[in-house]
C-alpha cells in the first residue's frame, strides 16, 4: 500500500528539524538502509534527493574558521527569510490607505492614487478631528488615522502605485463587500474590456479637436450632456 503525504503538511523549518533528527542514524546506516531513509524522507518532505543528502551529511559536521572559531552544521538554522528586497509598503500604511479610500467614497485604486496626488496639501496636513464630526460612527472610526499621519507614511502615500494600493486594500474590500459597506460596479469588468478608459489626469484636453462627453443619470428623470 502506497501512502501519499501532502506537500504543504510541513513548513521548511519542520522539514529541516526532521532531517536533523534522522541525520545521525543516516550516517551510521548501511548503503541499503541509507537508500530506504532517503526514500522515506523524500516522500514525506517533498525535497530534492540531492538536497536531502547534503543536509544529512552536513548536520553535525564541524568546521574551523581561519581564526579558530568552531562551527557545527545545523540545518534548522537558516537565514532564508532575510533574502530578497525588503518590502517598502508594509501593513503599517494600510489604515491610512483605508481611511483615504473611505473618504474618497470607495474609489478604484487608479482614482485613489490621483485623489491623493491632487489633494495632498489638504489630505496630508490639514484634517482636524472636528472635521470628522459630520460622518457616521463607522466612518469616523475609519477616518481617524487621517488626523495624525506620520511623516514617513506621507512620503509613502505620495509614491505608492495603483497596483500596490489594490494589493494592500484587497482584503479590506472583500471584508466590506461581505458587510455590504462597499459595492463595486456590477458591470465594471465588462466595461473595462470593451471601452478604452483613460484616467482624467492623463487626457489630452489641450489638443485641438479633442472632445469628451459625460452623461449624468438622475433616478430615471433627467439626462444631461456635458461637453468638455
Amino acid at each position: 500500500m502506497i501512502i501519499n503525504i501532502p506537500e504543504e503538511l510541513y513548513t521548511m523549518q519542520a522539514k529541516r528539524s526532521i532531517i536533523k533528527l534522522n541525520a545521525k542514524a543516516y550516517k551510521k546506516a548501511s548503503r541499503k538502509l541509507k537508500k530506504e531513509i532517503l526514500d522515506d524522507l523524500q516522500k514525506a518532505l517533498h525535497l530534492h534527493r540531492k538536497y536531502i543528502i547534503t543536509l544529512l551529511n552536513n548536520t553535525g559536521k564541524v568546521y574551523y574558521t581561519p581564526s579558530g572559531v568552531k562551527l557545527v552544521g545545523d540545518p534548522t538554522i537558516t537565514y532564508l527569510h532575510k533574502r530578497g528586497r525588503k518590502k517598502k509598503y508594509t501593513q503599517a500604511i494600510v489604515p491610512y490607505l483605508k481611511a483615504i479610500w473611505v473618504l474618497s467614497h470607495y474609489r478604484s485604486s487608479i482614482h485613489l492614487k490621483a485623489f491623493i496626488e491632487n489633494n495632498q496639501q489638504w489630505l496630508l496636513g490639514e484634517i482636524k478631528r472636528s472635521d470628522l464630526e459630520g460622518f457616521g460612527k463607522e466612518e469616523r472610526i475609519d477616518l481617524a488615522p487621517l488626523v495624525d499621519i506620520p511623516a514617513h507614511i506621507k512620503e509613502q502615500l505620495l509614491s505608492i502605485s495603483a497596483s500596490t494600493i489594490e494589493r494592500l486594500l484587497k482584503p479590506i474590500k472583500d471584508e466590506y463587500k461581505l458587510r455590504k459597506r462597499y459595492r463595486p460596479h456590477p458591470h465594471a469588468s465588462v466595461l473595462k474590456r470593451k471601452i478604452p478608459v483613460e484616467p482624467h489626469y492623463n487626457k489630452p484636453t489641450g489638443r485641438v479637436g479633442y472632445m469628451e462627453s459625460d452623461t449624468v443619470y438622475f433616478s430615471g428623470v433627467r439626462l444631461h450632456m456635458k461637453v468638455a
